[in-house]
């Protein structure tokens, strides 16, 4: 049997995940709420509300909310 990783992530203005790799498989970000930065293998992608990023697996990524409202986005981390 596959597992498969999802769930909803909600981070206030201001705050931020800490660094963190998934090593079991690549995750996707579709955020739908606010807006905020990616960090991913050392490189800034800033995203908003509609957009989705991909995240490879084994690679150190955090997200940040550079923004006014409540960043929150949809997550699945797959193999």
């Amino acid at each position: 049997m596959t597992m498969i990783e999802c769930g909803i992530f909600e981070c206030q203005p201001g705050s931020s995940l800490a660094r963190h790799v998934h090593e079991n498989g690549d995750e996707y970000c579709y955020l739908f709420a606010g807006q905020g930065i990616f960090e991913i293998g050392g490189q800034e992608y800033e995203v908003e509300a509609g957009q989705t990023i991909k995240i490879p697996r084994g690679v150190e990524h955090r997200s940040f909310n550079n923004g006014e409202h409540t960043f929150r986005s949809f997550y699945v981390v797959c193999p």
